[in-house]
């Protein structure tokens, strides 16, 4: 009520929530007026106690997704898809469902979520049902409480499905007797307790908001409920009560994860079933982050993506083949939509037969030498300029990836090895001695570990305390160093093909890397790198990979086995994650795996 209210500390408005009466709100409600509209001053507790309705309308960029999908379909096959009509148990969908093949799919795209769906996957099957109890148990509640590892362990059939009363086994059967859905939790009270449907919807919103006097209340009645019925006796019952509790506390709704997951899987229905305009709507919408997991999607799919060229490109991305699309003009940095207009107006009757002719007939107000420079540069006027480098040649690599940011995924060659000669050697000798002068009272340097065919620079955050107690990097009976080099042996690279360092110099002196640590050892990395000049740098912990990329959001395992080429550096550094991490999450060895496959890739 009113009265009940807790005291306002500060006013805001929900981005996204409307409000519904059955008369003029100002009749019902406290209404501001504000320049962008009419807005309740009530919290959103209080307009529910007064009998209004409030809605969060969201919007999604998944929709958009779908519908510029849809509309690649329509303009290519003439047809209309009806989304609402697909089966939900089409075995294709399903098993990219199982497979992770979740890249542009909604909800479903952290590397979390990708594990989770591939160990509900690993019986050899995975349902609607499933991929829907995913998206409600994938939140933190769920996780901590241990709710999502034992649905997924109960369907791999590793631990016993249990009821705790024979009349529950209809209320949680689908879900492996793991109360997953707030439904579940208010059909469970009718059936044993005899609650009638707007009792167990009270019920429900007093567990999940904890509401201590009103849970005691509702204890009482629960307990009551089930002697009266013959379900349960008063010590069972008030034991039940606790439990089905704490499942209220994480439990998700269920309507809202089945409409959720209808649009996940609407998504991925039009990935498997027409890739190419899955692909050419999601080139045009996603971020730019994203673009680099699109493209390798594409491949898996059998989807190539043809680089800009002067006579097939538009001002959108166009698909040329069921397997060929083609980057458009003004997805080139410097080409605006202007230009791509003006190239296209010109290009109208005949196509260009060379450079000069290009700029005989465009609008050179709108397309300049510099447009076209920027074009010629990516080589999108190699098919009209004979003796040219096709546009796929690695010597172009380097201008694409700066011109094309995001729609390049092959790596630019740096041709040269790590210095590894003597007189470097003997330099870096040097310099761990200066700092061991510098930083006297900070400890002693643990010494990086050369390879005697050494191509790939390793940097881990610091070194552990078993590598300080032997002096040296790679040595020891650490677990992320040794975990580091089984995931190498898996790749096919061993101790002699890498230099091992650390930004720090010695290990951390608390659970995290201070600020101040970094600062005063990131002098002596730098001067590592100056030295070495490695051509591939693999990042193995967490304050390495925010040194080299400030921007990274989210965690790094999610971007492990990345490829970027660094300018600054020319260098291609392989993105990665303390190989730590394993000790707590083995199924992260397989990503370790491929952060050292990649590497790999880049000395063959």
């Amino acid at each position: 009520s009113l009265h009940d209210a807790l005291p306002i500390c500060n006013l805001g408005r929900h981005a996204a929530g409307i409000v519904v009466g059955g008369c003029d709100l100002v009749e019902r409600a406290v209404i501001e007026r504000r320049t962008d509209g009419a807005t309740v001053n009530w919290d959103k507790r209080i307009v529910e106690d007064q009998g209004l309705v409030k809605m969060d309308i969201l919007g999604l960029s998944t929709l958009d997704l779908i519908d510029k999908t849809l509309a690649y379909i329509r303009k290519r096959h003439s047809k209309r898809v009806d989304l609402m009509r697909i089966p939900l148990d089409d075995e294709k969908v399903l098993e990219n469902f199982a497979k992770g093949m979740t890249t542009a799919v909604f909800q479903f795209e952290s590397g979390g979520m990708r594990r989770l769906l591939k160990d509900l996957g690993s019986t050899g099957s995975i349902t609607f049902e499933d991929i829907t109890a995913a998206t409600a148990l994938y939140r933190p509640g769920p996780m901590d409480s241990g709710m999502m590892d034992s649905y997924v362990k109960r369907k791999q059939g590793l631990e016993d499905v249990e009821y705790d009363h024979p009349v529950l086994r209809p209320v949680a059967e689908t879900t492996y007797g793991v109360f997953v859905y707030q439904e579940q939790v208010m059909r469970a009270s009718q059936v044993l307790a005899g609650y009638s449907g707007a009792d167990a919807d009270k019920l429900r919103k007093i567990m999940g908001k904890k509401l201590p006097e009103e849970m005691e209340k509702e204890r009482g009645k629960f307990v009551s409920g089930c002697v009266k019925m013959g379900t349960l006796n008063e010590a069972d019952a008030d034991a039940l009560f606790d439990k089905i509790a704490t499942f209220a506390g994480y439990g998700f709704n269920r309507s809202h994860s089945v409409e959720y997951t209808l649009i996940s899987y609407q998504s991925m229905w039009l990935k498997t079933y027409y890739p190419v305009e899955f692909i050419a709507a999601a080139l045009s919408l996603m971020d730019q982050d994203k673009l680099p997991l699109i493209l390798k999607d594409a491949t898996r799919l059998g989807v190539e993506v043809i680089l800009p060229d002067i006579n097939l490109s538009t001002d959108q991305f166009e698909i040329l083949t069921d397997t060929k699309l083609i980057i458009p003009f003004n997805r080139v940095k410097g080409i605006s939509e202007n230009t791509a207009k003006a190239i296209l107006e010109a290009r109208l009757g005949k196509p260009f037969e060379s450079k000069e002719d290009l700029l005989a007939r465009v609008e050179r107000r709108k397309c300049n030498i510099g447009h076209v420079g920027k074009l010629e540069a990516i080589g999108a006027l190699a098919s009209i300029t004979p003796g040219a480098l096709p546009a796929r040649h690695p010597d172009r690599v380097r201008d694409q990836m700066e011109l094309i940011p995001g729609l390049i995924t092959d790596t630019v060659p740096v041709h040269r090895d790590m210095n590894r000669d003597k007189a470097t050697k003997t330099e870096l000798v040097q310099a761990i001695n200066d700092y061991r002068v510098v930083l006297a009272d900070d400890g002693v340097a643990v010494k990086p570990a050369f390879g005697r065919d050494a191509k790939i620079m390793l940097v881990f955050d610091c070194p552990s305390s078993s590598e300080e107690r032997e002096g040296s990097m790679a040595r020891g009976d650490g677990f992320g160093w040794q975990t580091a080099a089984r995931a190498m042996g898996e790749a096919g690279l061993s101790i002699k093909d890498v230099y091992v360092t650390a930004m720090l110099k010695r290990p951390k002196e608390g659970s995290r890397v201070a600020p101040a640590e970094l600062t005063a050892h990131l002098p002596w990395f730098e001067k590592e790198l100056e030295l070495l000049k490695p051509p591939v740098i693999v990042l193995l912990g967490s304050n390495v990979m925010r040194h080299f990329f400030p921007d990274l959001k989210g965690k790094a395992s999610d971007q492990a086995g990345k490829i970027i080429y660094s300018a600054k550096r020319d260098a291609n550094i392989v993105t990665g994650f303390s190989p730590g991490e394993v000790y707590h999450d083995d199924a992260k060895f397989g990503a370790l795996i491929e952060v050292f496959e990649a590497a790999a890739s880049l000395i063959d």
